[in-house]
């Protein structure tokens, strides 16, 4: 298994974002960075340019200059994960979010997409598990967010949590090279995706049924 984060980013615009936050839109919102956590142990992370140097622990770091750039390794990256050996890409929340939002930035920037079928039967969790689908039994439970999950498991829980104050030290990130900032991130990204990861290995040993 392959649970991934991403972190996106809107640049303020002074118009209305309706009813969510604008980073949640890929349509008011780009890409800033990618976080593969793999079952082995070790992680890849993709970022933008404004971090390059930047080295993580057990972690493959590579520094993009465009979103498209970023998208297109990504999914380069997928292609040759799923070549040596089938992987299912684990996820919280995915299938409302993170996997719609990549697919719709790659039409944008007109980068083809590596996978296609992320977005398949949501009963089928082959391709794709999205954990919080699978934690509520598709919609039987109330939606716990990741962090009360985690809490009620006992895991540690990312340095930073995501909303106003995330967009405020991505833009700052954003605006001009910050490899402390960018560590803060990135260690922050990973931590989610290692999270993810963590809670995927749980339920397939305690709640998978099907």
């Amino acid at each position: 298994m392959n649970s991934i984060y991403i972190q996106t980013h809107a640049a303020p615009t002074g118009e209305p974002s309706g009813d969510e936050s604008a980073w949640l839109s890929p349509f008011q919102a780009r890409v800033a960075a990618i976080y593969v956590k793999r079952e082995a142990g070790n992680a890849a992370a993709f970022l933008p340019s404004q971090g390059a140097g930047l080295s993580l622990p057990d972690t493959d770091a590579k520094f993009f200059a465009t979103e498209r750039e970023m998208l297109a390794g990504f999914w380069r990256e997928l292609g040759e994960i799923n070549k040596v050996r089938k992987e299912s890409l684990v996820t919280y929340n995915g299938r409302k979010h993170a996997v719609p939002f990549l697919y719709v930035r790659s039409s944008i920037q007109e980068v083809a997409i590596g996978n296609r079928d992320l977005m398949g039967d949501r009963y089928r969790m082959s391709e794709h598990l999205d954990l919080l689908e699978a934690f509520i039994f598709h919609g039987i439970l109330a939606k716990p967010s990741l962090l009360e999950v985690a809490r009620c498991y006992q895991l540690p829980l990312p340095v930073t949590l995501e909303g106003g104050a995330m967009q405020k030290l991505l833009g700052a990130a954003l605006d001009s090279p910050n490899q402390p900032l960018w560590e803060i991130l990135a260690k922050s990204g990973l931590q989610y995706a290692s999270l993810t990861l963590a809670l995927a290995t749980i339920w397939n040993k305690t709640l998978r049924i099907y």
